[in-house]
């Protein structure tokens, strides 16, 4: 005969276990229990972090594109607020408000 280690702890719910087995084998099947259910809280916590993770890159993409494009205007505005022109020929020293003909 050949021989095989003996396995403690190995119990099941099956007729012709002990009567304290029984009781044994609950309390290892709740924590079975217990452990995959905090597996999958932990699964679909990860998976709502990722989520939010994506939410808040998304956000901030469109927040700094946003604020470019101010940036541009009020960069442009400026600029043209800025600009003094000088006509070529004009006798004034003091150079005129911008023509927008030289800055577009």
């Amino acid at each position: 005969f050949a021989s095989f280690p003996e396995l403690s702890l190995v119990a099941g719910s099956s007729a012709g276990a002990g009567s304290g087995e029984f009781h044994v084998y609950r309390h290892l099947r709740r924590r079975e229990y217990q452990r995959q259910d905090f597996m999958d809280a932990m699964a679909e916590k990860q998976r709502l972090d990722e989520e939010f993770q994506k939410k808040l890159e998304r956000n901030k993409m469109i927040a700094e594109e946003q604020t470019a494009k101010r940036r541009r205007k009020i960069g442009f505005r400026k600029s043209r607020e800025s600009c003094l022109c000088s006509f070529p020929g004009s006798d004034s020293e003091q150079p005129l408000p911008c023509c927008f003909a030289c800055c577009g």
